[in-house]
């Protein structure tokens, strides 16, 4: 019985790191004691190393903390197979991302940093490795280096015909032409466009000739070597590659009519064409029969979506991004682009729909979190805008959006139902958090303030709210009394605030002491007073400022009757 289990041992992966973190390290339990040890049936294979990193700071392999656990387990051969096996299942089964990549590399250095074994196994553990590599910064030359070896060793002959075929089937042989490509991404990846040519030239590569020809801007040259090959054997991607190197559209129509009207590519190419001149009404028909004849084109359900969409050709969009989005689930481009499109066509619940599945795609993209939220709002699903507006606060520094906070919050002071079911206490309480932090961050917004205020239960705390509402529209605008309506707007929220300062001596909660409430009324008397200083020393009167200073004046001095006497009672 074999078991293959992944560890996590503390370690270290660079010179200079003081602290160890825990490393993924593969181990290999057998019982079958009879199997024949590597060095009894491939030992006299001379098989190729890892070449060395020489790297200024990464490591050469991971050092853990126990010396034990620096030893690599010696396999037998055909569990060296197994774990290749192993491999190619875990890579074939799970997503492209660095996660997976973490996951295979225990599995791939322990076959590395065996001394003996099969040859195509260790081929093939190489040419993993090299793709594992390629994205990063301090191995992708290594990568390039064991990558060029690879391909002459298949051009080697210093291995006999039993040490290639020894466990061959078993070890996922890919064809020359195969690592040829894998190496000239890496040259490509490196600046090295013209050792990528050549060898793309070697293995009549033309989409990716044509691709390195136009790079080093000699498409004439790409033009000519498929002009030699299409006298010698016509086919539709020599006509469509053609059409590509020399923008001439009657090379797409050729094609087409080659392939005696069943060709996807070359309509494919024929519409991408106009797509890249922007001619988005001559694209559509050669992009629609293009994924009408193959209908599992990603690059194409995404050119006609867009296209559509710049045309405001909605339904079409619609459908175009639906079928994206089933083929490659992952990208939040395409759902937001969806969400658009049905917005456009008035379908805001399906809508909020996507959006929510756009989030799953990108969690941290403000531009996707503000199109959820304004969607939210429109569709009554109030606990998802209050989410939302939460979330921006935490992705954009000073975030602010006071005509979504106007409307969410109004329509939970009103007692509106939320889409998805959620009770008017469970709302309040997101309300409330919310108006918290947003207070904290934007203490000098008054409308900030006045939306606190109608979330607030005792008429204390909205009138605490209210003074800061005051201070903060008189601070906001210098000349503020000299503007109309903006100095009626402070005057009447100054009214309420002081009539909420009396109303909480009447009626409070017993936690509301009467300190508190002295001091809020103190607070709004020294409001009202700042407030009527200012209008006074106006020229211009306004009939509706007069009227609302009159009853400010009346509060005014209710208020300081009142304190007076709560203090002389004290």
């Amino acid at each position: 019985m074999n078991v293959f289990e992944i560890l996590g041992l503390l370690g270290v992966r660079t010179k200079f790191q003081q602290k160890p973190l825990p490393q993924l390290c593969l181990k290999v339990q057998h019982t079958n004691s009879e199997l024949p040890l590597a060095l009894a049936t491939n030992g006299s294979t001379i098989i190729p190393k890892l070449l060395l990193l020489d790297d200024d700071t990464r490591l050469e392999r991971i050092r853990f903390i126990e010396p034990k656990d620096n030893d690599v387990m010696t396999l037998p051969s055909v569990l060296q197979a197994l774990v290749l096996a192993k491999v190619k299942q875990l890579k074939r089964s799970q997503p492209k991302d660095r996660l997976a990549d973490e996951e295979l590399e225990p599995y791939i250095k322990t076959l590395l940093y065996q001394e003996h074994g099969p040859l195509q196994v260790r081929q093939s553990a190489l040419l993993l490795n090299c793709v594992q590599e390629s994205n990063q910064r301090r191995t992708v030359e290594r990568s390039w280096k064991q990558c060029e070896g690879a391909v002459k060793l298949l051009d080697g002959t210093i291995y006999s015909l039993p040490e290639r075929l020894s466990y061959a089937f078993a070890s996922f042989l890919q064809p020359k032409w195969q690592v040829q490509l894998q190496l000239c991404e890496l040259l490509m990846s490196l600046g090295m466009t013209k050792t990528a040519l050549d060898v793309y030239l070697e293995i009549q590569a033309w989409r990716e000739v044509i691709h390195c020809y136009t790079k080093l801007e000699l498409r004439h040259k790409a033009a000519e070597i498929i002009q030699q090959e299409l006298a010698k054997k016509p086919t539709v991607l020599l006509h469509c590659l053609l059409g590509d190197a020399i923008d001439d559209p009657n090379c797409y129509e050729t094609a087409w009519e080659f392939s005696k009207h069943t060709s996807g590519r070359a309509q494919a190419h024929w519409g991408t064409y106009y797509f890249r001149k922007a001619e988005y009404a001559d694209a559509i028909p050669h992009l629609e029969k293009s994924v009408e004849i193959n209908s599992l084109q990603e690059k194409i359900w995404l050119r006609l979506g867009y296209a559509a969409i710049q045309l405001e050709r909605w339904e079409l969009a619609v459908h175009a991004y639906i079928t994206y989005t089933h083929i490659e689930p992952l990208g939040f481009e395409s759902w937001n682009n969806l969400a658009k499109a049905l917005v456009k066509l008035g379908d805001k619940v399906r809508a909020h729909k996507v959006l929510s599945e756009s989030l799953k795609c990108n969690y941290n993209n403000w531009k996707v979190w503000e199109n959820f939220m304004v969607v939210s709002v429109d569709t009554c699903n109030l606990e998802d805008a209050l989410n939302a507006y939460s979330r921006l606060s935490d992705l954009k520094d000073r975030y602010l959006d006071l005509e979504v906070l106007c409307v969410t919050i109004g329509l939970i002071v009103e007692g509106k139902a939320d889409a998805k079911g959620q009770t008017q206490e469970r709302l309040r309480k997101k309300a409330v958090t919310l108006m918290a932090q947003q207070c904290i961050k934007h203490g000098n917004e008054p409308k900030v303030w006045e939306l606190a205020a109608l979330l607030a239960i005792t008429p204390l705390n909205r009138a605490q709210k209210l003074v800061k509402a005051v201070n903060a529209y008189t601070t906001k605008e210098l000349e503020w009394a000299t503007k109309q309506p903006y100095a009626l707007k402070v005057i009447q929220i100054c009214q309420q605030a002081c009539e909420l300062s009396l109303e909480a001596t009447k009626e409070h909660t017993a936690e509301e002491t009467d300190v508190m409430i002295t001091s809020q009324l103190n607070s709004a008397r020294l409001a009202a007073q700042a407030v009527l200083r200012a209008t006074a020393k106006v020229i211009e009167k306004w009939t509706e400022n007069e009227e609302a200073l009159v009853v400010l004046r009346e509060q005014l001095d209710t208020l300081t009757a009142k304190v007076k006497e709560r203090m002389n009672a004290n």
